[in-house]
Order: structure tokens, then sequence, then C-alpha cells
């Protein structure tokens, strides 16, 4: 019935106003197409609203359907779940009354066990009493004649029985005191041998510190002894620097008078000598110290002085040895050359001669040999005037250090004066 609605309601659909083309009609007829689009389209509204009734209509007898279905089904669980809840309960309880039963069935097999092991061990001790009962028949027998035997000493069996429970407990008094007597010697033996190894150590340990003593004794009476050796040897320094300080101060004193008598007129710019008032203030080891030290200061300006001379004097010395050397090579260079400059000239002259080429030869052999006489005649005058000119410059340049060295001294006196 649901899928023929639903038919119907495809088939309404279907039957909706189709658009018309319009575009070449008048507006009037234009305006009428519309209004009978319009009146189908109502139609179809209309009949889309009926059937959206009629489809509302059939879900609501649908949806109350399956509510009773839903009602019915809810009634049912309830049974059922009734009917295992009931079920379970008696499976539970079926269960607790077997497993009640399985403890008690498995305590009663239990206690069975027990009260046959309590009857086996009764059996077994019945059995053993009866067995020492016949091995101990003859002990009775024994006692009853040692009691006719001794009836003096002993009234019945229970004194001899007595009797030796008294010697029993009295050997076992005795055992157990032999056996404690035992223990504390063995204890003792074992504290002596232990004190023993203790004072054994103990010796070492006291010998070992007496060698160790002993060793920083050695070694003290070793330091003492270089303590001592140093502090002869130190006084042994201390003197010979002693005496060398005082040879230092009479050989400076002595330079210092030595250079003081040659400059006796000259003041040099140096280290300022202590005054009276200084003097006063100061010990005369400090003084004396002091006095050694500004007289080695002008000592020390003297030969400075003295060797920046010598110095001057050597290099002047070597510089004229050097000019002296330069000429004498120059002049034999010059021999050399004329030399060679003669004997190219008569080997020219011979061999012009000896060819015969005559008189025009001849004369052309003179003009090389006049050609190279005056080659060999200005080299000669080169080397004269380089000569000449070495010595106008050694000289020159003699008397311009000896002017600078007097310009020097004068600047340096008169330094020293204004000082």
């Amino acid at each position: 019935m649901a899928q023929q609605e639903t038919n119907a309601s495809h088939a309404h659909g279907h039957s909706m106003p189709v658009s018309l083309s319009l575009e070449h009609v008048s507006p009037v007829t234009r305006l009428l197409e519309k209004r009978k689009q319009m009146l189908q389209v109502q139609e179809a509204l209309d009949a889309q609203k009926e059937e959206y009734a009629r489809k509302e209509e059939l879900f609501k007898r649908r949806e109350e359907n399956l509510r009773k279905k839903d009602l019915e089904l809810q009634e049912a669980l309830v049974l059922f779940n009734k009917f295992l809840k009931e079920n379970e309960s008696k499976r539970r309880r079926a269960e607790a009354r077997a497993s009640e039963e399985l403890k008690k069935r498995l305590k009663w097999e239990k206690q069975i066990q027990v009260h046959r092991a309590t009857v086996a061990a009764l059996r077994e001790k019945c059995n053993k009493l009866k067995t020492a009962v016949a091995r101990n028949e003859k002990y009775e027998k024994f006692l009853e004649k040692t009691q006719d035997q001794y009836a003096a000493h002993f009234e019945e069996i229970a004194s001899i029985i007595a009797r030796y429970a008294t010697l029993k407990a009295t050997n076992s008094e005795m055992i157990s005191i032999q056996e404690s007597l035992l223990a504390k010697n063995e204890r003792l033996r074992i504290e002596f041998g232990e004190y023993k190894k203790k004072q054994y150590t103990t010796a070492l340990s006291l010998n070992n510190d007496v060698a160790s003593l002993s060793r920083q004794l050695e070694e003290a009476i070793r330091k003492t002894n270089e303590v001592e050796e140093w502090m002869i040897q130190r006084e042994k320094e201390e003197s010979d620097e002693q005496r060398i300080a005082t040879q230092i101060v009479l050989a400076t004193d002595n330079l210092y008078t030595r250079c003081k008598r040659v400059l006796s007129g000259i003041r040099r710019p140096g280290a300022t000598r202590l005054s009276s008032k200084q003097k006063s203030t100061m010990d005369p080891v400090s003084i004396l110290k002091e006095e050694t030290c500004w007289k080695l200061a002008e000592i020390q300006t003297y030969l400075t002085d003295f060797r920046d001379i010598t110095q001057s004097i050597h290099a002047e010395t070597a510089t004229q040895q050097q000019q002296a050397q330069a000429l004498a090579a120059m002049q034999a260079n010059h021999e050399w050359s004329m030399e060679r400059a003669r004997q190219r000239a008569k080997d020219h002259h011979h061999r012009h001669h000896g060819s015969g080429s005559g008189s025009g030869g001849g004369g052309h052999g003179s003009m090389a040999y006049g050609s190279a006489m005056m080659t060999a005649t200005a080299h000669t005058s080169s080397i004269d005037i380089a000569g000449a000119a070495s010595s106008s410059f050694s000289h020159s340049h003699s008397s311009t250090h000896s002017h600078d060295i007097s310009r020097s001294s004068q600047n340096s006196s008169q330094i020293y004066n204004k000082t």
C-alpha cells in the first residue's frame, strides 16, 4: 500500500505544468498563459498537500503499530529476564549445595585418613611395646635375682631402679661438667693462642716502631750534621763574601782614585753623592754600599767614554787601511793594464812588419801603437786622479771626524759645566 501511494506521488509530481516558449506572442496571450500556469501550479500544490496529509496519516498508523510492538517486546523481555534470574538463582543454590557437599566429603575423607593413620600408629606402638616387654623380661628377671642376692641393700626392685636412676643422673651430671670443663679448656686454649698472637704482633709492632724511631734518630743526626756543615759552609761563604766585598771596595777606591786623577778637572753628570745629612740617618754598611755604588757609576762612565774613544780610533784606522788596500789594488790593476797594452802594441807592430804590407801598412801599425799607448796613458791618468781623490777624501773625512770629535768634546764640557 505504501508502495502504491509512493508511485501515485511520483505520478502527480511528473504532471507539473511545463513552461512554453513565449518569445513571439502578445502580452495578453503571455498573461493568459502565465495565469494558466499559475492555476496548474496551484492544483499541483493542492495535490501535493493532499498526498502529504495522506502520508502523514499513514506514518502515524505505522508509528502506533511500532509503539505497540515495542511495548509487547519490552513485556516479553521483562518476563525473559525474570526467567533468567530465577534460573540463575536456582543454579547458584545448586552450585552452593554441591560445593558444600564436596567440602563435607573432603573433610570426612581427611578425617578418615587421619583416623586410619592414628590407628596404624597405635598398632605400631603396641607392637613396639610388646617387643620391648619381651626384650625387657630378662632384665626383670635379672633385677629379681639381684634383689634376692642383695636383700640387705635393696628391699625391692624399685630401690635398685632408684639407685640406677641416681647413678645415671650423677653420671650425666659428671659428663656435663666434664664437657663444660673441656669446652672451657678449649676456650682458654684458643684465648691463650690469640693472646700469644696478639703479644707477638705487639712485639713486632714495637720492634718496627723502635727500628723506625732509630731510622728517624739517624735521619735527625744526619740532618743535624748537614745543618752544622751548612752553617760552617755558610760562615765560610759569608767570610769569603765579606773578603770579596772588602776587595771590591778597595779595588773600587783604587780605580776611582785613578779615574779621579785622570779626570780631576772635569765634572760629569751622574748619580748624586750622599750628603752629610743623609749619611747621619744611615748605618755605616749602607753608607759604604751607597758610596761604592756611586764610585762604580763614575768608573762605568769613565770606561764607557774610554771605550767610545778607542772604538772611534780603531774605526778610523780600519778606514785608512781599507783605503790603502783599495789604492794598492788599483795601482796593481794599472800596472797589469799597462803591461798588457804594451804587449798588445808590440804584437800588433811585429805582425804588421812581418806581413810586408808596405809603408801604408807601417803607418797603420804606428797609428795602432800610438792609440794603445794613449789608452794606457789615459788609464794611468784616471788611476792617478782616483788615488788623489781618494787621498783627498780620506784627508777631508779624517779632518771632518776630528772636527766632530772636538766639537762633541766641547759640547760635553759645556753640558758638564752647566750641570
